[in-house]
């Protein structure tokens, strides 16, 4: 009994300390604001940081042998996301659409499915999209709308540089077994997240 309430405690703290409110405009940081807190600001929206995390894991793991392939789709996905903002209506539920992504993208990479590199190319792309689609502006004004955009897409070519360049190539069974833990650990938090949401 003191186990099961152990366990349901650390649950309780995950989903606290991983769930996060939608992105809008505000400072990130109290006090940074303008291009730098934009750059910020995927690493601090933990639902964007989760589709930059896998869209590094599938690119170094999964996705084909250029890296620079992976890389543009997702800042094509980021850079599409943000400009649909003008044609898509604010939605109250659009916030969970990152979520969403990571949970499908966390899923396929757990399962670890042969599906080729072009599959993987656009959930890659899905994953970008979705970061871009749920991303405010921090102003109105075109250089507020450009500052946002430059910042996330310095964020993202940087995580899934950094994440997946070292793995490019490797058949180490013991780095796909970490992907597979990091995925499994984010798909189950944008599960408890989008179930605790209903």
């Amino acid at each position: 009994m003191k186990t099961r309430s152990l366990q349901t405690l650390l649950l309780l703290t995950c989903v606290a300390l991983f769930s996060s409110l939608p992105a809008h405009a505000h400072d990130v940081i109290p006090g940074v604001s303008g291009f730098v807190g934009r750059i910020l600001h995927p690493f601090i929206i933990t639902e964007h940081l989760f589709c930059l995390i896998l869209a590094g894991l599938i690119a170094g793991l999964y996705g084909p042998r250029v890296i620079w392939i992976s890389l543009g789709l997702l800042l094509g996905g980021i850079l599409i996301g943000f400009l649909a903002q003008s044609v898509i209506p604010i939605i109250s539920w659009l916030w969970m659409l990152p979520l969403g992504a990571a949970m499908i993208a966390g899923l396929m990479v757990l399962s670890a499915a042969p599906i080729g590199a072009q599959f993987w190319v656009g959930i890659i792309f899905m994953l970008g999209f979705s970061v871009g689609l749920e991303t405010d502006p921090e102003g109105v004004f075109f250089m507020d709308k450009l500052r946002t955009l430059g910042g996330l897409v310095l964020a993202g070519g940087a995580v899934l540089l950094t994440i997946g360049w070292p793995l490019q190539g490797t058949e180490r069974s013991w780095v796909r077994i970490l992907a597979r833990v990091v995925s499994s650990w984010i798909t189950a938090i944008a599960m408890l997240v989008l179930a605790l949401s209903f």
